[in-house]
């Protein structure tokens, strides 16, 4: 009787080891699955990024949010800006090569 209560014993334990490896291999097969699906570089992205993040409260990650949007900002209206001069410069300049056109076409013409 002792004997079978053993062997219950140790085919109870085979089970639950047999389903924790099966577990295992599922969350391996997982965890390589998504290494192949991100790559070598945006795993060592997040690596970086779980490092930065890492010790710094919510409220300086709030602070630093805020404060890349704004340079976000600041440097598309800067960007508006220059393209701005480009065009205008570009018109200037266009409207510079139609007079120089049209005094050469009035001096072909005299």
């Amino acid at each position: 009787m002792q004997q079978d209560i053993i062997n219950l014993q140790n085919s109870t334990d085979l089970k639950l080891l047999e389903q924790a490896q099966a577990e295992a291999k599922k969350l391996q097969t997982l965890l390589d699955n998504t290494i192949n699906l991100l790559g070598n570089e945006d795993i060592k992205n997040l690596t970086d990024l779980s490092t930065l993040l890492q010790g710094q409260t919510l409220k300086e990650l709030t602070d630093y949010k805020t404060l890349l949007v704004q340079k976000i900002k600041d440097q598309d209206t800067a960007l508006i800006n220059l393209a701005r001069q480009k065009l205008t410069g570009k018109k200037d300049a266009e409207k510079l090569l139609n007079e120089l056109e049209t005094k050469q076409s009035k001096k072909e013409i005299d």
